[in-house]
Parts: structure tokens; C-alpha cells; sequence
């Protein structure tokens, strides 16, 4: 692993993010992951917080709707929330709420019974 890494400069990531970007014409996770000598997409990640910040300190919005990304921490929030009241209305059981994954679970003496996801909907096209 020692041998394969290469120290690159946030400047010359964001160089190598436009070359390719210019190459290609769009930018997405695979493309980036799929390119010799651009580091990988979680560098990105690691380094700029998202992609989706990488992507605006060089002047590029993707065409995928990623909106849903913003709210995302106060939809867990509200999911949480919910949990929560439903374990304590829950009488008579050890009540567990687990955040971990996608699910924010409420468990029920170990046994895992509700689980509270978010679903988004897609933005409606004309026809």
C-alpha cells in the first residue's frame, strides 16, 4: 500500500477533477473511481467534506438532484424523534433505539420490531 501512495496537493485533485471533467463531460463517483491517475472518489470525499464540494470549487453542479443531501440530518433528526416517542408509549419491555445503517430501529427486549426510514420522492417530469 505504502509503494501505491502518492501525496497530491487539494490543488492539483481539483486540476486532475476538471481535466476529467472536461474529458468526459459530467462527473460521478464511478467516473472518478474508474480513472488512472485521478484520486479516488473518497479522497474527494476526505478532503473537501463531499463530493458535491469538490465539484463546486471547480464550477461543476451535477444534473442528478442531490437536494435531499441537505435535509438529510434533520430528516434523522425527525426520525429519531419518532422513535423515541414510540419507546416511551411502549410499557412493560427494555425499549432500545438504534441509529446505526439507514433504519433508526426502536427494539423491544432485544428483538428488533419498528423501524422508521425516509422516503423521498422524485421530482415529478412533464410529459
Amino acid at each position: 500500500m505504502d509503494e501505491r501512495y502518492v501525496s497530491v496537493t487539494e490543488d492539483e485533485m481539483l486540476r486532475r477533477l476538471r481535466l476529467l471533467l472536461k474529458r468526459k463531460g459530467r462527473l460521478t463517483f464511478n467516473i472518478i473511481d474508474d480513472t488512472a491517475g485521478v484520486p479516488s472518489a473518497s479522497s474527494y470525499v476526505s478532503h473537501f467534506g463531499s463530493l458535491r464540494q469538490a465539484f463546486g470549487r471547480i464550477g461543476y453542479k451535477s444534473t442528478r438532484d442531490c437536494d435531499w443531501i441537505d435535509s438529510r440530518q434533520h430528516w434523522l433528526g425527525v426520525l429519531e424523534s419518532h422513535a423515541t416517542q414510540v419507546a416511551k408509549i411502549v410499557r412493560g419491555s427494555k425499549v432500545q433505539v438504534d441509529k446505526r445503517g439507514a433504519c433508526t430501529r426502536v427494539k423491544l427486549n432485544g428483538k428488533s420490531r419498528i423501524c422508521f426510514l425516509v422516503a423521498r420522492q422524485l421530482k415529478k417530469t412533464r410529459t
